[in-house]
């Protein structure tokens, strides 16, 4: 029960809805991670259709924050960043978490209003030599959402602000920022 309210987010940092899905980003600072969710909905029966859900590095969410707000992901990822993770489920299981995010605008530029696109999927896992999550078979839940640019900056703006506010407010717990720079 304790581990389960460590790892429960604590409060949305942001809310992004398509006419098909929701984006919901959550502060989880407190363990170093944001977790983003992406859970799908039909408009017509008002029913939720689908959900998977990552975990985010600070450090990571800081980068992607930069490289969108600059307008430089798909120069510096090649159009393609993925986080591999995962834990162990309280029945013993392990969960593979899968969150990509692409710069790609489609055959023919078909998806050029949307270039960004967000997948999250989450399935059976196993542990690798050494002790990380790696996918163990076909995802149980796979969410995909497409997002301007716009729209993908303002969100990663909105990230990158409250990472920041947070350190200011916690920054008398640790001494210090902390920081991978060496």
């Amino acid at each position: 029960m304790e581990r389960e309210r460590v790892n429960r987010p604590s409060s949305e940092i942001y809310v992004y809805a398509t006419n098909k899905n929701f984006l919901n980003i959550y502060d989880a600072l407190r363990i170093d991670k944001i977790k983003v969710e992406v859970t799908g909905y039909d408009p017509e029966t008002r029913r939720q259709t689908g959900h998977a859900s990552a975990w985010l590095d600070r450090a990571d969410a800081r980068l992607l924050t930069h490289l969108v707000a600059h307008r430089q992901f798909a120069a510096v990822t090649g159009g393609k960043w993925e986080k591999f993770g995962g834990s162990q489920r309280e029945d013993g299981s392990i969960e593979s978490r899968t969150l990509v995010v692409e710069w790609d605008e489609g055959d023919g530029g078909r998806f050029a209003r949307n270039p960004y696109r967000l997948t999250i999927s989450n399935g059976p896992g196993k542990k690798t030599s050494l002790g990380a999550v790696a996918p163990a078979g076909k995802a149980t839940s796979l969410l995909s959402m497409r997002l301007t640019e716009p729209d993908m900056i303002k969100i990663m703006l909105a990230v990158g602000a409250y990472i920041s506010a947070y350190e200011t407010a916690h920054h008398h717990r640790s001494g210090q920022l902390k920081s991978n720079i060496f």
